[in-house]
């Protein structure tokens, strides 16, 4: 499944480019996820924080939020209410003297999703790979590069749970953003 990702106002949209075939890469049963031309919208609930996912026909597939305590971040998606997959982030701290204007960044996810054990790793381009069982089966192009954003991932999974995983990865790529008010 390859997802074309695009900013929109307030979020950003996730749209499956072509029809897509049964993945052999042993995740959920064989089933087909995704079609051409299927849409995902993920609004911003607030600046900074938390986010909604919302198919295109306005029905609210999940959340998601950040949640900071005794010095660890983990990212939850809830889908009514019940908790479907939840991350931990681990940061890499600057190099060189620590500082206000240059924060820890993140590098990598541990995973508990409903398929399993899975990690989401920054790499030097500044993609994200998502690992199961020591196999690559989803890749984001280059966040911060003004090419449009391609996320190619597995077929075996629903569309709406790649979508959590875009956001969590998302999360990463900005932990150590600097918000200036």
């Amino acid at each position: 499944m390859i997802f074309q990702i695009r900013p929109v106002l307030g979020g950003f949209q996730l749209s499956a480019a072509a029809a897509q075939g049964v993945s052999t890469s042993g995740g959920a049963t064989g089933r087909l996820f995704g079609t051409s031309g299927e849409r995902i919208s993920v609004l911003q609930k607030k600046i900074t924080g938390s986010a909604k996912l919302i198919r295109s026909g306005g029905e609210i597939i999940g959340e998601t939020e950040i949640i900071r305590k005794e010095g660890k971040t983990f990212y939850l998606a809830r889908k009514k209410d019940k908790m479907c997959a939840k991350a931990e982030l681990t940061c890499r701290p600057c190099s060189g003297a620590v500082s206000l204007i240059r924060p820890p960044q993140g590098v990598h996810l541990d995973m508990d999703t409903p398929y399993g054990r899975w990690q989401a790793d920054r790499q030097q381009d500044q993609s994200v790979l998502f690992i199961r069982e020591s196999t690559v089966i989803g890749k984001i192009s280059p966040f911060f590069s003004i090419r449009p954003q391609i996320f190619a991932c597995a077929g075996d999974y629903p569309a709406a749970f790649w979508a959590v995983m875009y956001v969590f990865a998302s999360y990463m790529m900005h932990e150590g953003d600097v918000d200036i008010i």
